[in-house]
């Protein structure tokens, strides 16, 4: 057992996050080192991971300077949106191939992230990387049944 972690990693409330990148500071309070294992061993044995809400792959040791919510290297954002289909046409009432056109020209063009930014960093961009360049944004339709909802 080890003291209790730190925990920063960047999601909005209510959004789901898979691959998440989170950083935990081990080293407060403490002069203990904690092992990796160790790490990995309490989140596979916390109530989320027994019940399915959690899945940890990895622990990696990260520089101090380390931020997992600015120095990331690389995120991935999937959006499920709910879409209506009429009985009549079989139509959804969202055209998919026109949001690909509008989201094409966003790809491969560097843009401010500074709203993530937190604190005087999110005006100012001191210290934090703001700029980020999308590499694909795509609009598809997909069905989910009952029990991946």
């Amino acid at each position: 057992s080890f003291s209790p972690a730190y925990v920063a990693g960047r999601t909005d409330r209510d959004v789901s996050a898979v691959s998440q990148v989170i950083c935990i500071s081990t080293t407060r309070g403490t002069k203990k080192e904690v092992k990796r294992e160790d790490i990995l061993e309490a989140f596979h044995n916390s109530e989320a991971c027994r019940e399915g809400r959690l899945v940890v792959f990895d622990c990696q040791r990260v520089p101090k300077k380390f931020n997992a919510r600015s120095s990331a290297t690389w995120r991935r954002y999937l959006y499920l949106f709910p879409l209506n289909r009429s009985l009549e046409t079989g139509l959804y009432d969202v055209d998919t191939e026109h949001v690909n056109r509008i989201l094409s020209r966003l790809e491969n063009k560097e843009l401010p992230y500074n709203a993530f930014a937190h604190r005087e960093d999110r005006t100012t961009g001191n210290g934090m990387q703001d700029r980020c360049t999308l590499f694909k944004a795509r609009a598809t339709i997909v069905s989910l049944s009952d029990e991946q909802v």
